[in-house]
């Protein structure tokens, strides 16, 4: 089978917040996505595979039926506000408990037909996304983690034994580290905004020495490129990959991580970037592989992201990258680094890989690289206090991200269109040699010393962010108000 299958239902355009129309997550998101594949011929000849509600018993393998209870329970708007008031960054509606099961049916359906070859990879266009959610609390726009649930109904319905999550999206996949970090069936790897805890979710769990099958790539600064995410797969996340050798790879397509979307606080990963990835893991799982949409709040950037996305699904040529002569971010050189060192423990693809690298320095004369010790971790005041605005049940409910306005909007456009003018449909070019992929991880003083600044700028934007909220009688801060305390 060498068709590519979607999903797509309207019901799941019902909800939306119907006290703050100023919600980033909102119906639009699906929508312009499939208009865009539509329009771009996307999904001619693809299977539409049909959106069915999940079934209680599938969604407690990562939830507890009192979740689902306390869903079914809520009758009015004033209802399901006063729900969200001790949740983190929650919206819900007469519509959402089943606009959240047609999420999770949906990508269950999606990874069914990828594993029993009824279609050749897909992508399950879907909302509310699902990563942040698990156990009894629903969070970060997400109600049902969908992917997490897809992953469980494969290893305990379906049999399989080696199932691989991969998580591009810019916040940490919590929820879906907490639903299957015990499961030895089940790995997941992650790339996500960290800041040495500074960043929500403001655990350090989210840090690449993260206990059980966990493979984090922590971000500690903003404005990563393309250049820099497709370095962290080359020596991470496809080795372990192949070593694994998945039967099933789901990704969390997050696309939130892309150039502008964040604001302020953004990653800056090109469009192809994720076409490329979905390839190369491709490549490793032939046929299948099945992306499931989790964040991305900017239409111009999602949908160029999402349209980059099918094509990888679809085996269609990708726009080229050219990074052989670009040199890798010194932070993500610094983040490659760690995780190496503390994954070759695990991972024999690893150990060699790291061996190799020191070899590398000696012969450059340079020193072993030693990580930093002690590790910095800035999130315990921060996570006190998002927990007690929790137990309080004072979380906002409301306006949580300030709008842009039509300046920085354009400014984004305009960095979009740039690099979209640029597309060359080639073979795609990154850096093959093995002895390129050694020599971009060269360490030494003049990288460590740029790799601190660059780190400590970012993460004194996130710490400095929230201490000014703390301080002041009328911050805001996503989740909480400070005139509440």
């Amino acid at each position: 089978m060498s068709v590519a299958g979607f999903v797509y239902d309207e019901r799941m355009l019902k909800h939306r917040c119907p006290y703050d129309d100023s919600v980033a997550e909102s119906p639009n998101r699906i929508k312009n996505i499939y208009d865009r594949l539509t329009a771009d011929e996307l999904l001619n000849g693809c299977i539409h595979i049909p959106t069915r509600m999940a079934t209680d018993q599938e969604i407690e393998l990562c939830h507890p039926k009192e979740l689902i209870e306390s869903l079914q329970q809520l009758r009015t708007q004033t209802d399901h506000e006063e729900h969200c008031k001790s949740r983190d960054l929650l919206y819900l509606c007469s519509d959402s408990l089943e606009a959240a099961q047609l999420a999770a049916g949906g990508t269950i359906e999606a990874m069914k037909a990828v594993v029993n070859e009824k279609c050749a990879n897909a992508f399950a266009i879907v909302r509310p996304p699902g990563h942040h959610s698990h156990g009894n609390l629903p969070q970060g726009y997400c109600i049902f983690n969908n992917v997490a649930i897809a992953a469980k109904v494969a290893v305990d319905k379906l049999g399989l034994q080696r199932v691989l999550i991969v998580d591009f999206d810019f916040h940490p996949p919590n929820g879906t580290y907490y639903s299957v970090h015990n499961d030895s069936r089940i790995v997941l790897a992650s790339l996500h905004n960290y800041m040495h805890g500074a960043a929500w979710p403001h655990t350090e769990d989210m840090d690449y020495t993260a206990p059980g099958n966990a493979v984090h790539i922590p971000l500690n600064r903003v404005g990563f490129t393309g250049r820099d995410y497709l370095a962290a797969f080359h020596h991470i996340i496809l080795p372990i990959a192949k070593e694994w050798n998945p039967q099933l790879i789901l990704v969390s397509a997050g696309f939130d991580s892309a150039l502008g979307d964040m604001g302020a606080v953004s990653q800056a990963v090109e469009a192809p970037t994720y076409g490329h990835i979905v390839s190369l893991l491709n490549e490793i799982a032939p046929g299948k592989v099945c992306a499931v949409l989790e964040g991305g709040y900017f239409p111009p950037s999602y949908t160029e992201c999402a349209a980059m996305t099918m094509r990888g699904i679809r085996g269609q040529p990708l726009p080229a990258v050219r990074y052989q002569y670009k040199p890798l971010n010194p932070v993500m050189v610094e983040t490659i680094w760690h995780c190496l060192v503390h994954l070759s423990v695990k991972w024999d693809c690893i150990k060699g890989h790291l061996e190799a690298l020191q070899e590398a320095q000696r012969r450059a004369s340079l020193p072993e690289f030693v990580p930093r010790t002690p590790s910095i971790f800035l999130g315990k005041e921060m996570r006190a206090h998002f927990d007690q605005v929790i137990a309080r049940k004072k979380c906002r409910t409301r306006e949580w991200m300030p709008q842009r306005s039509a300046e920085e909007t354009a400014a984004i456009v305009a960095a979009i269109n740039q690099y979209v003018d640029q597309y060359e449909y080639k073979t795609e070019q990154v850096i093959e040699k093995y002895e390129e992929r050694l020599d971009e991880l060269r360490w030494c003083q003049v990288v460590s010393s740029e790799a601190f600044i660059q780190s400590a700028q970012s993460t004194l934007m996130f710490y400095q962010r929230f201490k000014t909220y703390i301080n002041s009688t009328d911050g805001k801060l996503l989740i909480g108000d400070r005139e509440n305390f």
